[in-house]
């Protein structure tokens, strides 16, 4: 059940791909005010993405890291696949979603990654988001652009104790993002990632 969950925290997280949050506090700079809103513009004209990434877990009880590669894909306005292997991914299309473990339609992640499909496509294509689950933070580092979200609600609380995710200012694209849960932690990296590019519907059915 505990890797259910983090597999299932894992695709929420993807939602941050553009996250377009409206609880913002603390005092900002013009230049972080300025690159938060360059990657809020630049949402909204998303109208697909594909690519890959890596995901690195480092678990308290495990002395070793855990990583796995893996794809993504998103149709706008609603259609979203996050995918381990053809054995093991989530798919969401209008709305409906269902989540594949092991080769079998686990209900219980179903029903999670139902909603966690709809999240991702408001953050994707621009829409206003309800944040009241988050406190959001951003700061430069480099040419990053870092958002930190600390839970609100008690829900999410018992499954993530913060998210960090790193957001390139001269391309916004996503470069990666980190949940922190106790001591474990989940890394995700991405690469290749294209954006309004062609992308297979059949992917979604």
């Amino acid at each position: 059940m505990k890797f259910l969950k983090r597999k299932i925290i894992s695709v929420f997280v993807i939602a941050l791909l553009i996250f377009i949050g409206s609880n913002i506090y603390g005092q900002n700079s013009e230049k972080e005010d300025s690159a938060y809103n360059n990657l809020i513009e630049y949402s909204k004209s998303i109208q697909s993405v594909e690519g890959d990434f890596i995901e690195i877990k480092e678990l308290n009880l495990l002395s070793e890291k855990i990583t796995r590669k893996g794809m993504l894909y998103f149709i706008a306005p609603s259609k979203f696949r996050w995918e381990y292997d053809s054995n093991n991914y989530g798919v969401t299309n209008n709305g409906k979603g269902y989540m594949i473990i092991n080769g079998i339609n686990n209900t219980l992640a179903s029903k999670a990654f139902e909603q966690i499909g709809k999240i991702v496509s408001s953050f994707i294509t621009g829409s206003q988001v309800d944040s009241k689950e988050y406190d959001l933070i951003y700061f430069l580092k480099n040419d990053s652009l870092i958002i930190e979200l600390t839970p609100k609600s008690k829900r999410v609380k018992m499954m993530i104790d913060k998210i960090s995710v790193s957001f390139n200012t001269k391309t916004n694209s996503i470069e990666w993002y980190q949940m922190e849960r106790k001591k474990d932690i989940t890394k995700v990296e991405f690469e290749n990632l294209k954006y309004n590019t062609k992308v297979d519907p059949q992917l979604f059915n």
